[in-house]
């Protein structure tokens, strides 16, 4: 049996939230019976590390080899996550032979420069906009000149990069086109399972739901979910909260996740007197994430950049019209008075205006339409092309016999 193993800081029973986490733990729900799966990772919960586990993820199994402790999975530290877990790696011992690797971010691959063994990455960044224009939240972003040479270094070593960010596998594309047929786009996928229309209808999800958390059926409902980073802006989730029409006074922000800038909301939601307007759930599972989106008026995103989030295509697969900016694939994702509005401008009043149409024409954004523009993003389908590709690669590389049998 050939064997797949994942090599990223996480661990798929954790709390640890973000579209390349999401991708691993697809990645282990959609993979293919006949492939075995190993996940080299990082963990907050108490386990032996460096030893490995046979565990279960939505009835598959895998194993999972915990290199590191990590507490406070959602937020960033020093030195990065990246960099200790690389290390660790190193130290490790592992052996690279008999496996396809798989690396989901591509620092630790320069572990693994040489050799036979079939050796595929994935790029989630938004390269030019998170790492090449200067500081910013990503470490790489202060020193752009050597990401660079790093990143070529490796691209050398691997049969395919898949890129999750469009105007990335562009670029790559233009950048090395000595090697364009390595750079694959693959969009994300989303659970189509866990995240769909409910057969109950809204209503009845909402009422259940409001029972449960304590709130207000009656009132309209806008919903975020996702880290509270700053790439997501979250700031400016309050900001058009507050540039709402007075009729719509009564609307009530959730939000959903955890991160570095949840004390900087809550003082400033405290500071501003809007404890009765927005609510902080905090960390939930994903399907207590999927009944807030079979239950609420909208979801609102505010990032500063993306690539394409998973939170708009659950919201969408599950009904709910999306409000977002024009970044990433957004922009072509979201079509006006179909399944949500694209915010025009860079005020927090033209995020009220997108807002204040979903909220007063919710006609308009029908559940089946929203669900239906999602269809070709559904796991399933995406990652049965991942896995025929990745399984292409290791043939190409040699004897596909021999791969897994160490």
């Amino acid at each position: 049996m050939m064997v797949l193993r994942i090599l990223h800081p996480m661990d798929p029973l954790g709390r640890k939230v973000g579209g390349a986490e999401s991708f691993v733990k697809n990645m282990i729900r959609f993979s293919p019976s006949g492939l075995s799966i190993e996940l080299v990772g990082t963990s907050s919960r108490e386990v032996r590390l460096r030893e490995w586990r046979e565990e279960l993820l939505a009835g598959r199994e895998y194993r999972f080899l915990p290199l590191l402790k990590e507490e406070g999975e959602n937020r960033r530290s020093f030195p990065p996550l990246s960099l200790r877990y690389t290390v660790a790696l190193r130290r490790s011992g592992l052996s690279w032979q008999n496996r396809i690797l798989f690396f989901n971010r591509i620092e630790p691959a320069i572990l693994s420069l040489n050799g036979a063994t079939p050796r595929v990455a994935v790029v989630h960044n938004d390269v030019k906009r998170q790492i090449m224009n200067g500081p910013g939240e990503v470490l790489w972003s202060r020193c752009p000149g050597l990401y660079r040479r790093v990143e070529k270094r490796i691209f050398r070593s691997l049969q395919r990069v898949f890129c999750v960010h469009r105007e990335t596998w562009e670029e790559y594309r233009e950048l090395y086109p000595l090697w364009e047929e390595k750079f694959l786009y693959l969009p994300p996928g989303f659970d189509g399972k866990t995240f769909s229309l409910s057969p109950s209808g809204k209503e009845e999800v909402r009422r259940a739901l409001a029972e449960k958390e304590a709130l207000d059926p009656h009132r309209p409902w806008i919903l975020f979910v996702g880290r509270l980073q700053p790439q997501k802006n979250p700031l400016a989730l309050l900001d058009a909260l507050k540039a709402l029409n007075p009729a719509l006074s009564k609307t009530l922000l959730l939000i959903v996740g955890e991160g570095d800038m949840a004390g900087a909301l809550k003082a400033r939601v405290k500071r501003e007197g809007m404890e009765e307007r927005v609510l902080f759930l905090g960390y939930r599972q994903a399907s207590e994430i999927a009944s807030f989106y079979r239950a609420a008026d909208l979801l609102l995103l505010s990032s500063r950049f993306e690539g394409l989030p998973l939170t708009a295509l659950e919201a969408l697969s599950c009904g709910l019209p999306v409000v977002a900016p024009p970044v990433g694939d957004l922009a072509s994702l979201i079509l006006g008075g179909i399944n949500g509005e694209v915010v025009s401008g860079t005020h927090p009043e033209d995020a009220a205006r997108a807002l204040e149409k979903v909220l007063t024409n919710p006609a308009l954004y029908s559940r089946e339409r929203c669900s239906q523009s999602v269809d070709n993003y559904r796991s399933e389908r995406l990652y049965g092309r991942l896995f025929d590709l990745v399984l292409e690669t290791a043939e190409a590389a040699g004897d596909p016999g021999r791969v897994g049998k160490g």
